[in-house]
C-alpha cells in the first residue's frame, strides 16, 4: 500500500490546479495507483476546494466519498482506492472541484490497478530462465501478474498448445528486470492458457500454462 498526494496549487494564470505530488508532474497528469492505495489532497491555495467524483466527461455523480471540504492550508482525509463491485482489473476515478466545477484545471483522474491474487515469477539466468510455477491453476476472474526476477526483459504471450504464438496474444507488456507486469484477469474460457516469452520464443523453459477453473 502506498500513500499519494495531489496538491491543489495556484497556477500561472492565477486559477487553482490539481497537480499530482511527484517531481515534474503537470496539471492534467493522471495519478497511477494500486488497489487500496491512499490518496490525500493538499490545499496550498487561499480558497476552499472539494474533490468530487465524476464520470469520464466530468459530470458529477450523485454521491462522492473522495474528500470533505478542504480548507486553505489544510489536507483532506485519506481516500482508499478500494476495488469497485465486479472486481475489475483496472479502473479510473475521475473527479473535479465541486466548488469550482467550470475550472478545467481543477479536474483530475486516478488510474488504479487491482492487486494480483496469484503471481508467476520469472527466475534464473540464461538458459535456466523459467516461469515459476510453470503450470498455474486458478479460478476464472482471478487477477494475476508476472514478476521478472532476472536481468533481462521478458514478455508473456499467449500461444496454441504447440507454443505457436496467437495474433494479439499479449498477456502483459514487456517486463523489465526487477519489475512486475500489470494485472491480467483470467477469463472464463479457454480452460487452459498456453504461453511463452515472446522475446525468447525458442527457450523451452520460458513456457507455461494457466489452467482456469470456474
Amino acid at each position: 500500500m502506498a500513500d499519494w498526494l495531489v496538491n491543489i496549487v495556484t497556477g500561472a494564470s492565477g486559477d487553482a490546479e490539481f497537480v499530482v505530488g511527484l517531481p515534474g508532474a503537470q496539471q492534467g497528469q493522471p495519478l497511477q495507483a494500486d488497489q487500496d492505495d491512499l490518496v490525500t489532497w493538499n490545499n496550498e491555495t487561499d480558497d476552499e476546494h472539494q474533490p468530487w467524483q465524476t464520470d469520464e466527461d466530468y459530470d458529477p455523480v450523485e454521491a462522492s466519498d473522495l474528500s470533505d471540504l478542504v480548507k486553505p492550508g489544510q489536507s483532506s482525509d485519506n481516500y482508499d482506492c478500494a476495488q469497485p463491485s465486479g472486481s475489475p482489473p483496472q479502473w479510473t476515478i475521475y473527479y473535479y472541484c465541486n466548488r469550482h466545477p467550470y475550472n478545467p484545471k481543477e479536474r483530475g483522474s486516478i488510474q488504479v490497478a487491482a492487486l494480483p491474487q496469484s503471481m508467476v515469477n520469472i527466475t534464473g539466468t540464461g538458459a535456466s530462465t523459467a516461469f515459476a510455477p510453470q503450470s498455474l491453476t486458478s479460478a476464472s476472474g482471478t487477477p494475476i501478474n508476472w514478476y521478472n526476477g532476472t536481468d533481462q526483459p521478458h514478455q508473456p504471450w499467449q500461444t496454441d498448445e504447440n507454443y505457436n504464438p496467437l495474433p494479439g496474444g499479449e498477456l502483459a507488456d514487456v517486463i523489465q528486470p526487477s519489475t512486475s507486469s500489470l494485472v491480467y484477469t483470467l477469463p472464463a474460457t479457454p480452460p487452459t492458457i498456453y504461453y511463452y516469452c515472446k522475446l525468447h520464443p525458442n527457450s523451452a523453459s520460458e513456457r507455461g500454462t494457466i489452467v482456469t477453473s470456474s
